[in-house]
This record gives structure tokens, sequence and C-alpha cells, in this order.
């Protein structure tokens, strides 16, 4: 075997490994909903990923949290809680938390999270302040 053909062979090994240390690109931990099944929701509402097991965010009137599970594409909320101060907002926020509680997927892609569940899909983008 040419000495230059199993220095290649035996550095696969190694390539393999150091392709397995980089990782995913780290994924923006704020997001702004801006699509609820392929329309404008009329309202704002964002949702935090920046604490590993938890969710939390700005629903259109109240703050929420709740725990998170996630494995892969696997994202499911455990009880969800959230303040509940009135506000114009109320109906919408009611359907965006039903919505949360549905989702059983997520997909990140190209400054994209999108999250899928009972039929429905909301679509969020990195949160620019």
């Amino acid at each position: 075997m040419k000495p230059v053909l199993l220095a290649a062979l035996l550095s696969l090994p190694t390539l393999a490994a150091a392709a397995d240390q980089v990782g995913p690109l780290p994924m923006p931990q704020v997001w702004q909903v801006v699509l609820v099944d392929g329309k404008e929701p009329g309202w704002t509402a964002t949702l935090n990923l920046s604490e590993p097991g938890q969710l939390f965010g700005q629903a259109p009137c109240n703050r929420y949290s709740a725990p998170l599970t996630q494995e892969g594409r696997s994202f499911r909320l455990g009880n969800l809680a959230a303040t509940r101060m009135a506000c114009p907002q109320l109906q919408a926020e009611d359907r965006f938390l039903g919505l949360l509680r549905l989702i059983e997927a997520a997909d990140h892609r190209a400054g994209l999270l999108l999250l899928t569940g009972g039929g429905h899909e909301i679509r969020l983008v990195p949160l620019t302040e």
C-alpha cells in the first residue's frame, strides 16, 4: 500500500472524532412568533429557550413558563403557568397558550424555528432587540 493512502486511511478515525466534537451551530435563545398556521397572528409573543429544561416568554398579554422536554425533534411542555393580567388580547393569548400545549416537534433551520403539533404550526424568528 502506498504511504499516502495508508496515512489517509489511518487518519479517518481521527477526522470522524473531530467531526463529532464540532456539533450543531448554536441556536438563538429568544424567538418571536411571526406566523401561526401560515398567517400573521396580529399579536406579539416570544419564546425563550435560554434555560435548559425550561421554556418561558411573553404571550400576547402575560408572561408564561413551562418545563420543557426536548429530545431530537421532540418538543414537549409540562404544565404551563401564566400570569393573568387582563388586557384586550386575552382571546389571542388563550389561543397561543393552547397551541403551545399541542406542540410535539421543533425544527430549527436557517434562522427559523418551526413548532408543530395537533395539526398546527407556529413559525418563529430570532428576536432582534
